[in-house]
């Protein structure tokens, strides 16, 4: 059963039915954020019928819909609003040299579908930059460094000046929201002065 009756609209979700009251219809004008707010749903739900039109799309967000006990439209709704999250940027293996790993938790609320990780100097120089890899031990993503860090300048006042570098990792989800984090490394495991 689904429909108006009265005041109130019926609906199915699954295997429940639920009866809300019928919207009130607004006559002022929506402020800018509430207009913002409208079009990213606007484009949500663009998203959720691209995916229904696609089989191998709507293949991958089948079997977690039906585990859920959600519709596959507002599933996909929802991965679309909802941005990855990089929890933390582990560089406790990692002392400036090739082959070291740096270990990245990124989590979403469907799927991240990759991690890239980008290493700068403080003057902003890429030193290097590339995708991560998926350990499925772990649960982490782990990205394995292909350069040495450039080597330290002197001053001619204090010495070596220890190198300092942005590791930036940036998570991607399956509609393509992406979500980036920052943290210093300094050169010899001092603090990091960002």
């Amino acid at each position: 059963m689904h429909g108006k009756l009265g005041g109130l609209v019926f609906r199915r979700c699954g295997d429940h039915l639920i009866v809300t009251r019928m919207p009130k219809n607004r006559s002022r004008t929506p402020s800018p954020a509430e207009t913002a707010n409208r079009d990213r749903f606007k484009l949500a739900a663009a998203y959720g019928r691209s995916v229904l039109s696609d089989p191998v799309a709507k293949a991958i967000y089948l079997a977690t819909a039906k585990e859920k006990r959600i519709s596959l439209s507002a599933l996909c709704v929802a991965d679309y609003l909802k941005r990855p999250v990089v929890e933390a940027i582990d560089l406790s293996h990692y002392t400036g040299k090739a082959g070291q790993t740096i270990r990245i938790a990124a989590r979403d609320n469907f799927e991240v579908v990759d991690v890239t990780v980008a290493i700068t100097t403080k003057s902003g120089q890429l030193v290097e930059r590339g995708f991560a890899r998926y350990d499925l031990i772990t649960r982490n993503w782990v990205y394995t460094t292909s350069s040495a860090v450039p080597e330290s300048l002197p001053s001619p006042v204090a010495g070596p000046i220890a190198q300092q570098l942005s590791i930036e990792a940036t998570a991607s989800d399956r509609p393509g929201n992406k979500t980036s984090r920052v943290e210093w490394w300094v050169e010899g495991g001092g603090p990091a002065m960002g």
